[in-house]
């Protein structure tokens, strides 16, 4: 079984009616029980991003996330680390 602490936070700042900056975190430990040395995942990601609303029906959002994970196995660790950028178009209409 696995014993698993999971903490996030979200701060968004409109900075006009149409721009917003946003930074969204989290973080996470995992190790199994009862023997921790078994297994231990620990993980977290950093997520800075900006959404303009272009018009009433496109929104724009564009985003960069870092984020790195390490596993733990009986002494042997893992580490890897990941970064994304993502550009999104949303059409809405009523």
């Amino acid at each position: 079984a696995l014993l698993s602490q999971v903490v996030t936070g979200t701060v968004t700042h409109r900075v006009t009616r149409s721009l917003a900056l946003s930074l969204n975190s989290n973080y996470a430990h995992s190790e199994s029980v009862p023997d921790s040395s078994a297994v231990t995942f620990e993980s977290y990601a950093v997520t800075p991003s900006v959404r303009y609303e272009i018009n009433r029906v496109i929104t724009a959002t564009l985003s960069y996330t870092h984020s790195q994970y390490q596993r733990t196995s009986f002494s042997q660790e893992f580490v890897f680390d990941r970064n994304m950028v993502l550009l999104g178009l949303v059409a809405e209409w009523e």
